[in-house]
């Protein structure tokens, strides 16, 4: 949502596999690695971005749509070209997708990554990194990365209101930002007190329990 208003301003898409015995469902670690170990995971990324896309074009909700892909899916040239043609025929514009990178794959396959995103952004994608300041942090790369928004990790925001060290970091990570013109948005936001301290602090977007828990169908 967006943090100065609480309006609506896209969609996450997330991969559950329901287990019927347990009752439960399995995490996505879980089934995602097995799924790159037996060589799965492009199709995964691929039918997970029809629903979701298709999803939108149907239910006509004009709003941002977040994707995580996995490294094998992104750093393909086809894959991008073909998700570009996905978009197109169903009316969606590629400037309402972001694709999302983690922080620890932008830093460990630099080169890469860069590459890509600049693919990406010529066919009009946007871009966010994920989970910054998970640990890998450096600030020096986001002056090589081209990218539109920054997802602060949620174990800088959980209690935030309470953790004055963590206050210091986000407050710095959104000063830097905004001198590079990237949005920043914290996740896994759950609580009314971190909230108002993220909003207070500038952060331009807000994901978390808080706004929301993960549906089958969006609510809008």
């Amino acid at each position: 949502v967006e943090a100065k208003t609480g309006n609506i301003y896209g969609y996450e898409v997330l991969a559950r596999i329901y287990d019927e015995k347990e009752n439960k469902y399995i995490p996505a670690y879980q089934f995602i690695n097995n799924a790159i170990k037996y060589g799965l995971v492009e199709e995964i990324d691929k039918m997970i971005q029809e629903k979701a896309i298709k999803y939108l074009s149907e239910k006509k909700l004009n709003k941002c749509l977040f994707l995580n892909m996995s490294k094998n899916f992104i750093y393909k040239t086809k894959n991008l070209e073909n998700l570009y043609n996905l978009c197109v025929s169903n009316g969606l514009k590629p400037e309402n997708v972001y694709l999302e990178i983690t922080e620890e794959e932008a830093i460990l396959d630099f080169k890469n990554v860069k590459g890509t995103i600049q693919h990406g952004r010529s066919l009009g994608f946007k871009y966010a990194i994920d989970d910054f300041g998970a640990g890998y942090s450096n600030f020096v790369y986001l002056k090589h990365f081209n990218v539109d928004i920054i997802k602060i990790d949620g174990a800088l925001v959980a209690n935030i209101h309470q953790d004055l060290d963590n206050q210091i970091i986000v407050e710095n990570i959104i000063r830097i930002a905004k001198h590079k013109n990237i949005k920043v948005l914290a996740e896994m936001v759950e609580l009314e007190e971190e909230k108002d301290v993220l909003i207070k602090l500038g952060v331009d977007y807000l994901q978390g329990y808080l706004f929301g828990k993960p549906e089958k169908e969006v609510k809008e």
